[in-house]
């Protein structure tokens, strides 16, 4: 039999449990893989005894051609125990589970440690793919690690983003701050189903660009106009020798594709944001940065819920400061002509799409009569509501001498709405044609977009963009 002395190395030299015990109790066997193996096995566990002689060692090797060469089963069992090992210090953890190279495929129902949770996912011993149904598990058990996860799979991440179980705008936001390539930004920006702020974000210039031109926030008008001097030239230059003209009562469109900076258009012609030079006159004044002289109707008709239809439409003239009586007396003329006769004390909700967007062309009308900046306000109404929107709103137009600006990105309704239309394109955004569309009285009916002409207007168009 063999004695405990300085020559033991290994548990295979030992021939009973307790002086295996007290070999590691005692400190006289060399921490190597097989020592590990040999000893976890006659357990089963990570023993106290074991746990405490590796948690002593500063520097542990293991072999996986050692691991390897014990069954399948134990290798398994070996894995999991460990994985599920708070008692284990973090270095030694990562460490066995980096040379093991195995993966759970699901969370233990064993609470973790952070850290421990931490390391299963940046070796990838969680999951090796990406795995929506470790994502729901973190965001449920470890929210902390949420993002660790996200940027660990970022590539299939941004694969699965749209996928409801997978998007969450608030994790998005976070990963967006994190160090990711330009790309995969952009990448998670473009599935972003609502606008995106980026107040007090260190977004790179590229980042702040896509954003504004593709998901801005309007909520971030303010911030913007006070901070523009602060932002790079880049972000600056969203558009650029732009230069058009709206005569009394035309209706011109504004055609583009998303993020070629219509919108921003909209925003320095209405005056929330100054442009780096260049003016913008209404009947010969200069309004540059003189908001309230143009009326804007943003994409959403963002009717407040808790307001009655003739207080929502009213609403301009209170801000100039009317008494709210004469405000609604002054409002309630046009009820009848916008169509809106019998809604005066609904509320929003009470209110189809289409009547919703008569409102909310209302009060647009209300804040300034002559002219008005629409922003793709029919884009939200199915195909039948939005055909009877055009018309009706043509119509209107003619009967309250109102000139309109229309920023659509659907050809067949810049065609049909429209005398003009600009087509901008490229980034930064630029004019490259001032298109006039000539249809006879006769190709006004409900099958214009079959006609000859409209059909040659929508290929030259097609060839631009």
């Amino acid at each position: 039999m063999k004695c405990l002395s300085d020559e033991i190395l290994n548990v295979a030299l030992l021939e009973t449990m307790p002086m295996i015990d007290a070999a590691f109790k005692f400190n006289k066997i060399i921490c190597n893989t097989q020592n590990l193996m040999d000893s976890f096995n006659e357990y089963e566990e990570w023993n106290e005894l074991l746990l405490d002689f590796v948690n002593s060692k500063l520097n542990i090797r293991f072999e996986k051609t050692i691991f390897d060469k014990y069954s399948e089963e134990q290798q398994r069992l070996f894995f999991r125990k460990t994985a599920m090992c708070n008692k284990l210090k973090d270095e030694h953890y990562r460490n066995i589970l980096s040379v093991i190279g195995r993966e759970l495929t699901s969370l233990p129902d064993k609470d973790i440690d952070e850290s421990k949770i931490n390391i299963l996912i940046k070796t990838r011993s969680v999951s090796s793919e990406f795995s929506v149904d470790v994502l729901k598990s973190l965001r449920e058990r470890y929210p902390n690690q949420v993002n660790i996860y996200i940027l660990e799979y970022i590539d299939s991440y941004i694969q699965e983003f749209t996928d409801i179980n997978v998007y969450n705008e608030e994790e998005a936001l976070q990963v967006l701050d994190e160090n990711i390539t330009i790309e995969d930004a952009i990448s998670i920006v473009d599935c972003f189903k609502t606008n995106i702020s980026i107040q007090n974000k260190a977004y790179s210039a590229k980042l702040q660009g896509h954003i504004l031109k593709n998901r801005f926030d309007e909520d971030d008008l303010e911030y913007i106009v006070s901070n523009y001097s602060d932002f790079s030239k880049e972000v600056q230059k969203i558009i650029e020798n732009i230069s058009i003209d709206l005569r009394e009562g035309e209706l011109v469109c504004i055609l583009g594709s998303s993020g070629v900076g219509k919108t921003t258009l909209f925003n320095v012609i209405s005056g929330l944001i100054a442009p780096t030079c260049g003016t913008v006159f209404l009947n010969g004044e200069n309004i540059v940065k003189k908001s309230g002289k143009i009326s804007y109707m943003l994409q959403k008709d963002l009717l407040l819920p808790f307001k009655t239809i003739i207080d929502n439409v009213s609403l301009p003239l209170v801000i100039k400061g009317e008494k709210k009586s004469i405000a609604r007396e002054k409002a309630q003329k046009y009820f009848a002509e916008f169509g809106l006769a019998g809604t005066e004390k609904k509320y929003p909700s009470q209110l189809s799409g289409g009547m919703r967007q008569r409102a909310a062309l209302l009060r647009t009308y209300m804040f300034s009569c002559e002219v008005a900046l629409l922003d793709e306000p029919f884009s939200a109404l199915d195909a039948i509501t939005k055909r009877k929107m055009q018309n009706w709103y043509l119509n209107i137009m003619e009967k309250i001498k109102l000139s309109t600006l229309f920023i659509t990105h659907d050809i067949d309704e810049a065609i049909l709405i429209s005398k003009r239309i600009y087509i901008i394109y490229g980034s930064p955004g630029k004019i490259i044609k001032e298109l006039k569309i000539e249809l006879s009285e006769g190709e006004n009916s409900e099958d214009v977009t079959l006609t000859k002409k409209f059909i040659e207007y929508k290929r030259e168009i097609l060839k631009l963009l």
